[in-house]
């Protein structure tokens, strides 16, 4: 016999013995309050039986998104930390270059060579130095642009005054195909020419 009338037995079935010594319930009668309460937990686990599925069904989304956002930041600042390195070793090369034939492709070279994994025909290199000791502006050569290597002729790069490289490399943050924000990652790097 059920002890909540209209629910399942709740709580472990009482033995036989037990069974016969309790009075039958009669019509208006309520079972005793610890059974009362029992079948009350019984009911709430039914009721609430898909209750987690929901709420894991609306975290999930955002999850995934924060997730997706963690992965993609983590690729744009490894794409960073390549570029820095690969300018440094640029501006260090571009720095004991005077006197060579063609500097700037060979710096170049020597960007695209530190930065292995990032697509090099994207990687913009522009160099900036004193071509002259009476010079008052800075020359400047763009990977991008390409033309003639401004510190080409032997002794044109003038040393202890200051090389500059700058890499810049596209990225963009996308989330499912749509993209989020496009822009450059630059950095900078400056050595003393030797």
């Amino acid at each position: 016999m059920p002890i909540c009338r209209g629910v399942e037995p709740c709580g472990p079935q009482e033995d036989a013995a037990a069974e016969r010594r309790r009075a039958p319930n009669r019509p208006g009668d309520r079972p005793p309050a610890s059974r009362l309460a029992a079948c009350r937990g019984a009911r709430r686990g039914a009721d609430e039986r898909g209750q987690a599925l929901v709420e894991f069904a609306l975290v999930l989304p955002v999850l995934l998104i924060v997730i997706i956002g963690i992965l993609q930041f983590g690729v744009v600042y490894n794409h960073y930390i390549q570029l820095t390195n690969a300018a440094d070793a640029g501006a260090r090369l571009f720095s004991i270059e005077r006197g060579q034939s063609n500097p700037c492709t060979d710096v170049v070279s020597q960007v695209d060579a530190a930065a292995a994994t990032l697509k090099s025909s994207n990687v913009v290199v522009t160099l900036s130095a004193v071509n002259s000791p009476t010079a008052t502006s800075p020359s400047t050569y763009s990977s991008a642009a390409g033309g003639s290597c401004p510190w080409s002729s032997p002794g044109v790069l003038v040393s202890g005054n200051p090389v500059t490289l700058t890499a810049t490399y596209p990225f963009s943050l996308s989330l499912f195909g749509l993209s989020i924000i496009s822009s450059n990652l630059s950095v900078s790097a400056t050595e003393n020419a030797a």
